[in-house]
C-alpha cells in the first residue's frame, strides 16, 4: 500500500495572511486582523424551463448573486470602524477588496451592500464578534496571479 502524500501541491490555497478592506477608495478600511473567516461565493437560481407548442425546449434564465460572507471581530472602539461605517452607512455601496492569502496574489474586489454588523457577545468578558452576509453589487473581478 502506498503512503499518503504529506505534501501539498503548490498551488494548494491556504487562508491567509491575506488582506480584507472596505470603504472607499482612498480611505478603505483595513479589518484584516479583526477577519477570523471569509468567504465569497455565488448562488444560482434557474427559471423553469419551457416546452415550445413545436416540442422545442428554452432554458430557464440563469441568476447569479454574489455575496460575502464571514465573521469578525468587532470594532466597537473605533469611530471610523468598520461597525461605524455598517451602521452609519446601512444600505450603502461600499468598494471591497479581498487577499485570501498574500503569497498566492489572487484577489476578488468590487463593491458590496453594507449592512450592519450586530454588537453584543454571548458570553461575559469574551471578545465581541459579528457573523455578517453582505450582498456584493454585480460580479466581483478576480484577479488570478501570472503564469509565466
Amino acid at each position: 500500500m502506498t503512503a499518503p502524500a504529506t505534501t501539498l501541491p503548490d498551488d494548494t490555497a491556504l487562508f491567509g495572511p491575506g488582506v480584507f478592506k472596505v470603504g472607499a477608495t482612498g480611505s478603505e478600511i483595513d479589518v484584516s486582523c479583526y477577519v477570523n473567516s471569509l468567504t465569497v461565493s455565488a448562488n444560482s437560481t434557474v427559471g423553469d424551463a419551457v416546452t415550445k407548442l413545436c416540442g422545442a425546449v428554452r432554458a430557464g434564465a440563469v441568476d447569479i448573486q454574489y455575496q460575502i460572507d464571514g465573521n469578525l471581530d468587532t470594532d466597537l472602539g473605533n469611530a471610523d470602524g468598520l461597525v461605524a461605517l455598517s451602521w452609519e452607512s446601512a444600505g450603502s455601496v461600499q468598494s471591497w477588496s479581498f487577499i485570501p492569502n498574500n503569497d498566492l496574489t489572487t484577489s476578488v474586489a468590487g463593491e458590496l451592500i453594507i449592512t450592519p454588523l450586530s454588537i453584543g457577545g454571548d458570553t461575559y468578558g469574551e471578545t465581541m464578534v459579528s457573523d455578517f452576509t453582505w450582498t456584493c453589487q454585480g460580479k466581483p473581478v478576480i484577479t488570478f496571479p501570472v503564469t509565466p
